[in-house]
């Protein structure tokens, strides 16, 4: 396991490789309190959560988790399933040695998250799921088309051709949504920008291009998974985050009716928030979960 310290901030970042039945699985953790596993969005790595475990600082044991196909870690195998990620993210703690852990998921990361507290409720402390409105929609039609609005600019794929044609097609595709991520609107019309700015800007854009061959089917997986009915399962005490944008306004807020549906789970709000508030908003992410996960 490889050792950096991130200078200016006097926190040390340990990364590191777990043995899976899957394949290796890539991760960056920091801090020493009780263990907190990250799981994030397609097709991020870990280099999503880095500000939010700069705001967590020692009180967890913060474990931000490539998913097999993404980041550093291995491709997924084929056919993988939301199922089989949750399995592969068991066999990280185990080779980490975690018994239990708190759980933090984001979009792509809340279906894995609520898989492995149904399926194994005994290695699961605490569990947040977050998500725009779109990520948690009850109901199975509106979520699933919601899903492909958000999603389809990044699952085209080209058939075949004979002379390799369609690899450019794919490649000149991946390049096209890279450049937007790194000449956001932001970068180009801000008065002033921050070195953070670049640095989010330049995650996105090596995320989408180390994890562009896997997006396409774990998204086939996220639209065949029953959140709803894995949700029901769950016996571990649960914080349902919803980020809310006026753009998903229309589809009425969803946490409350999710939390009604479970044992034990409360929510909570983010407003003018989307998919990079724990990027740019860290502090208020962890503020908000933060006395949930501590028991308070």
């Amino acid at each position: 396991m490889a050792t950096t310290t991130n200078p200016g901030d006097g926190r040390v970042t340990r990364r590191g490789y777990a043995d899976t039945p899957f394949g290796q699985m890539h991760f960056a953790q920091a801090g020493a309190g009780a263990p907190l596993l990250l799981l994030g969005s397609t097709p991020r790595s870990h280099r999503l959560f880095r500000p939010m475990q700069l705001a967590c600082g020692p009180a967890f044991r913060t474990i931000a988790i490539d998913l097999l196909g993404f980041g550093h870690s291995d491709p997924a195998p084929p056919g993988f399933d939301i199922e089989n990620h949750a399995r592969s993210v068991i066999a990280l703690m185990d080779d980490l040695g975690i018994e239990r852990a708190h759980i933090f998921g984001l979009h792509t990361g809340n279906k894995i998250a609520a898989e492995i507290a149904a399926r194994s409720p005994q290695r699961v402390d605490r569990l947040v799921l977050a998500g725009q409105t779109h990520s948690i929609l009850i109901d199975e039609a509106e979520r699933n088309p919601a899903i492909l609005a958000f999603a389809s600019r990044h699952i085209g794929q080209y058939s075949p051709a004979s002379d390799g044609s369609h690899l450019v097609r794919e490649w000149a595709a991946a390049m096209a949504t890279a450049n937007e991520y790194a000449w956001s609107p932001g970068l180009r019309v801000n008065p002033v920008i921050h070195p953070r700015d670049v640095e989010s800007a330049e995650a996105r854009v090596l995320d989408h291009l180390m994890g562009r061959k896997g997006i396409a089917s774990i998204y086939e997986s996220i639209l065949s998974y029953d959140l709803p009915a894995a949700m029901r399962r769950i016996r571990a005490p649960t914080l349902i985050l919803e980020l809310l944008t006026e753009a998903e306004a229309h589809f009425g807020p969803q946490a409350p009716a999710l939390c009604a549906m479970m044992q034990d789970a409360r929510s909570a709000t983010l407003a003018n928030a989307d998919g990079l508030a724990v990027e740019q908003r860290a502090a208020e992410i962890v503020a908000a979960i933060s006395d949930f996960l501590l028991g308070r």
